[in-house]
């Protein structure tokens, strides 16, 4: 095993040790030990079983917060981490908790970065107070720090420090140095409490959050049992005692119990914990991702993993980053791992990191990439990783009957179970793209295949029947449909020409191209319901959209904006043409190529300008002015072209303007459209395609 595979493994474990512990604290967060033990006695698995599970804040955090060293580097300051906040989170929904403005901490300190306060002003005990400061999400999103730190323990604290900041201070500082230290030690120690005790060493001594660390353990050097140490922290470190809706210090004081009494044991460890009640899910969570670097995956029951089948559903700003693999994510964080401590990456993972297709490898234990299969009484497909393929076992096929392995492209809200931080996302897959399967049948059963696509309303779009030889061959299919469907799956359908049983084949890479021609009729499609938020709130968002304020709706004429920004298609993209037909009033941009909503090249627009802008942040740049205003007030046909460092802007098929541009530093993007505060617009159709 070459030094970064170690590390992608390692990485793996981690943050699958992560995704568990929330899975598994989820549906108990904030019940007590008492309602816990009544309702389920004794923790042997997940209380719930979710099914699709739409990940919480703990995973968002980590999961997008590392996009700060990715643009920034390992010197990136407190004030890019805030920036980085703002870029990835919507405005009063998704991401984490909106509870307000002085009781939510993350709130509070969001609002403070859009009224100016840079980080790490923004999460200050001096702006917020002490209490709102050290509440306990400086700790639940830092396991990132630790993943991509690769070992480096002082690494992972000082880049925790930073992010912690924009949004906490004091003991809420000090817990997220403390989590992402662990991690980046249990890279490398086999033993929990030697990790603790290591941790600490990054620390603030005269801290609360070390003092309530060496209580705890000072209980199990006095000869404490389990339960007399849980019963002491349930009275000292009650939430009476800590004021706040969900302060740092009482959830740390049962973290600690459960890794120096959980004997280096994953299940028990978190078990223990999860019974304890309170915040279980961010408890739960960060020991996860502590046990998952230190025993691996070797170490962590396939009960806990396969329920999660590789999945991960987010809610950023950031549509087409919503629906991901775990295995997918844990390679981000290990090509940046190895990126800020200069480790070499190997070959075949450097071609996935750079490739312009999603190329989909099987080499983690359990890492399925998402796909699944279909079963029914002639059909019986198992799924296993096996030597960096997927191995489809095929228990049971009847002669002439089919099956089908599939993965989800995009979820409506009746699928996914949980849907309480208000997920919402943009397809994965469009018309056009081109789908390949490198297969190989090595015992040449008879069967044949077929690549197909879904959209969502069950419409099947299909291929050429084809047969896999015993070696590995690659099968390629552009996908033929109506440029206007929404795709929501792509697959394998199965054809068994004789009887099977017992027996396999492999699939041992999948790739998706992102180029694609696609249309959108806005008027034709509805505005997703999502169920209720946490404040029993009903949650609905435009279909395969994200918005940034959530003021865009669908109306009979098409997709209504007023004062808010909305993104669409796949970021991995790299847009060449757009048609958009729009009505506006003010002010609005275009963005042709979309990081987020605060990171884009696009075209500005208002009655008296047309303009290439190109914003960072902050500061939007006029790039070059087109000309005189050439806009009607009513519907206007906008057309643009990228071809050959130049962008063509077409109105009305009448007005051309025509600039010299650089995308290379852009290349890839999503497409959407941005209102200021006192323009809105309707969107009547649009038409995209990519290269």
């Amino acid at each position: 095993m070459t030094q970064f595979e170690k590390l992608l493994n390692q990485v793996y474990a981690a943050w699958l040790g992560k995704l568990i512990g929330i899975r598994l604290g989820a549906p108990v967060e904030n019940w007590t030990f008492e309602q816990i033990r009544d309702t389920y006695g004794k923790l042997d698995g997940y209380p719930v079983d979710y099914g699709v599970f739409a990940s919480d804040d703990d995973a968002n955090g980590p999961l997008f917060f590392v996009k700060a060293v990715e643009r920034y580097g390992k010197n990136v300051t407190a004030e890019q981490m805030g920036e980085t906040l703002l870029s990835v989170a919507s405005v009063g929904h998704g991401f984490f908790w909106w509870g307000g403005i002085g009781v939510s901490t993350e709130d509070t300190a969001y609002h403070n970065l859009l009224k100016g306060i840079k980080a790490p002003t923004s999460g200050s005990i001096e702006v917020n107070g002490k209490i709102m400061a050290e509440q306990i999400g400086g700790q639940i999103f830092s396991d990132c720090w630790g993943y991509v730190s690769a070992g480096n323990a002082q690494l992972a604290s000082d880049l925790a420090a930073k992010m912690s900041s924009v949004t906490h201070d004091g003991d809420g500082i000090e817990g997220g140095k403390f989590v992402a230290a662990c991690i980046a030690l249990a890279f490398k120690e086999t033993d929990a409490r030697t990790v603790i005790e290591k941790a600490l060493a990054y620390l603030n001594p005269e801290s609360d959050y070390v003092k309530c660390v060496l209580d705890v353990i000072s209980m199990k050097d006095a000869g404490m049992s389990m339960e007399e140490c849980r019963s002491i922290i349930f009275e000292k470190y009650s939430y009476a005692n800590y004021p706040g809706v969900c302060h740092i210090i009482p959830n740390t004081a049962i973290m600690i119990m459960a890794m120096i009494y959980g004997d280096n044991d994953f299940s028990k460890t978190l078990t223990m914990l999860c019974e304890c009640g309170w915040d279980t899910d961010c408890t739960c969570g960060n020991v996860g991702s502590i046990m998952g670097a230190l025993v691996g995956i070797e170490g962590i029951d396939e009960k806990w993993i396969k329920p999660i089948d590789d999945l991960l559903i987010s809610s950023s700003s950031i549509g087409s980053r919503n629906l991901d693999t775990v295995s997918e994510t844990a390679l981000y964080f290990a090509s940046l791992a190895a990126k800020l401590n200069d480790i070499e990456i190997d070959e075949k993972y450097r071609r996935m990191i750079e490739s312009k297709e999603t190329i989909s490898f099987f080499d983690l234990p359990y890492g399925n990439q998402g796909f699944q299969t279909k079963e029914n009484r002639y059909s019986s497909v198992q799924l296993k990783t096996n030597q960096k393929s997927l191995k489809c076992i095929v228990a049971q096929g009847f002669p002439n009957k089919t099956g089908k392995i599939y993965k989800k492209t995009y979820f409506v809200p009746s699928e996914v179970y949980d849907a309480r931080y208000q997920p919402s996302m943009s397809p994965r897959l469009y018309p056009g793209e081109t789908v390949s399967f490198v297969l190989s049948n090595p015992h040449e059963l008879p069967m044949k295949f077929q690549i197909y696509a879904m959209d969502v309303n069950h419409n099947m779009y299909v291929g050429e029947w084809f047969e896999a030889k015993a070696q590995k061959q690659e099968v390629s299919w552009r996908i033929d449909c109506p440029k206007d469907v929404l795709l929501c799956e792509f697959g394998l359908n199965l054809l068994y020409e004789q009887r099977i049983m017992h027996d396999f084949f492999l699939i041992h890479e999948v790739r998706t191209d992102h180029v694609f021609n696609v249309e959108i009729h806005w008027k034709d499609q509805c505005m997703e319901d999502w169920g209720l938020d946490f404040g029993e709130i009903p949650w609905k968002e435009v279909r395969q959209c994200t918005t940034l304020k959530n003021r865009s709706s669908i109306t009979e004429k098409g997709l209504w904006i007023e004062g808010d920004g909305i993104m669409f298609s796949d970021v991995r993209a790299e847009l060449v043409s757009a048609e958009v037909e729009v009505e506006f009033e003010g002010e609005i941009d275009i963005m042709l190529r979309a990081e987020d909503f605060r990171h884009y090249l696009g075209v500005r627009i208002s009655k008296d300008a047309i303009s290439f802008v190109k914003r960072d942040g902050e500061n939007t740049d006029v790039l070059r002015e087109f000309g005189e205003k050439k806009i009607n007030q009513g519907k206007n046909t906008l057309n643009f072209s990228v071809k050959n460092g130049l962008i063509n802007v077409e109105i009305n098929h009448l007005y051309h303007y025509e600039t010299e541009t650089s995308l290379t530093e852009m290349k890839k993007g999503a497409f959407g459209v941005v209102c200021d505060e006192n323009s809105r617009c309707l969107l009547y159709g649009c038409k995209l395609e990519s290269i």
